[in-house]
């Protein structure tokens, strides 16, 4: 899957900003049609969020399956359980080393991560929404702030490997 841009994201969220609500709904439900693990993944994984929390979460996971879906040239074929696994472990890994590092080194290893990052526009994107900075302004206590990014993480990282 080649790089989604900053330009392609704006454009794809604006479209669903003006979307009716229920074609968005439409739009959650082809994503649980065509992606059911992931959307289980992202409930389950979710699942100590609150409600509006949780709701949210589902509406990011939406908007990111969308930008791969509507760019993708082919199919994005089914993602399994096993693929989930194997990348959520890779993040944990990656979450455990970051947990480690001191203050200037964090930041540091992070820019780094952006830097080479195979979607960083779409992990900007996340970032920004994440701290309520994006257009779904967003309100999340810091807990859900660290559950929310490795969840759309990971369907990031599986939606790249099979677009």
């Amino acid at each position: 899957m080649k790089i989604i841009s900053e330009e392609n994201i704006d454009i794809l969220n604006k479209k669903i900003s003006n979307m009716p609500e229920e074609e968005v709904e439409n739009l959650g439900k082809q994503f649980t049609e065509e992606q059911p693990y992931l959307m289980l993944y992202a409930l389950l994984t979710g699942s100590n969020l609150t409600e509006d929390e949780q709701a949210d979460l589902l509406i990011l996971a939406i908007r990111i399956w969308f930008c791969f879906s509507q760019l993708s040239e082919e199919i994005i074929k089914e993602i399994k359980v096993e693929e989930i696994d194997k990348v959520q472990e890779n993040n944990e890994q990656m979450a455990d080393y970051f947990a480690g590092e001191e203050e200037p080194d964090f930041t540091k290893s992070i820019e780094v991560m952006l830097a080479h990052y195979p979607q960083k526009y779409l992990l900007r994107y996340l970032v920004l929404e994440i701290l309520g900075e994006g257009n779904l302004a967003l309100n999340l206590s810091v807990e859900a702030q660290g559950v929310f990014f490795m969840i759309h993480k990971v369907i990031i990282e599986c939606l790249n490997q099979n677009s």
